[in-house]
């Protein structure tokens, strides 16, 4: 399986749109959807991944890859392409996800979200940014606080906090 296509979106207000998601933290998610409005496809069969930057104000559009067609019949190495379509992401939507997939998918640090039912894209992105000025749920949570790693990002992390006496 091959990607057919794979649009990445620029912002023209800047050089990228890397330089905008580092000043505000957000999530890249991923939407398995067969028109850009719809989540409306299974991850395995996905004929596309539309792929937003969310924060709590905004959503933007930064990707679209296409995919030649697949079907629903256990073959992993259809996923493959998909994986590397989603790489940096930190979420995906769809009507379905096998249970072979979400393993992988959270492997690579993508978290999967069965939505059961067709959604209206916009909806899953007004839910996405309602939730992230909440700070209610742990997945997303996690995504925007990741973990620091180095004995030195953990010292320079305390040292730049305020400290009460």
């Amino acid at each position: 399986m091959t990607i057919k296509r794979h649009i990445k979106l620029i912002n023209s207000e800047s050089d990228s749109w890397q330089e905008t998601e580092m000043e505000i933290p957000a999530l890249r998610v991923a939407l398995a959807s067969s028109d850009g409005v719809h989540v409306d496809e299974h991850f395995g069969s996905a004929s596309q991944l539309v792929i937003y930057r969310v924060d709590g104000s905004s959503a933007q559009l930064i990707s679209v890859a296409s995919f030649s067609d697949m079907k629903q019949d256990g073959n992993e190495n259809k996923l493959t392409e998909k994986f590397t379509a989603l790489e940096g992401t930190h979420a995906v939507f769809a009507l379905a996800v096998g249970a072979s997939a979400v393993r992988q998918l959270v492997a690579l640090g993508t978290q999967p979200i069965k939505l059961g039912e067709k959604a209206d894209v916009n909806e899953v992105l007004y839910y996405l940014r309602e939730e992230i000025r909440n700070g209610q749920t742990p997945w997303i949570n996690k995504a925007l606080n990741p973990p620091i790693k180095s004995s030195e990002e953990r010292l320079e992390a305390l040292l730049g906090e305020s400290w009460d006496e």
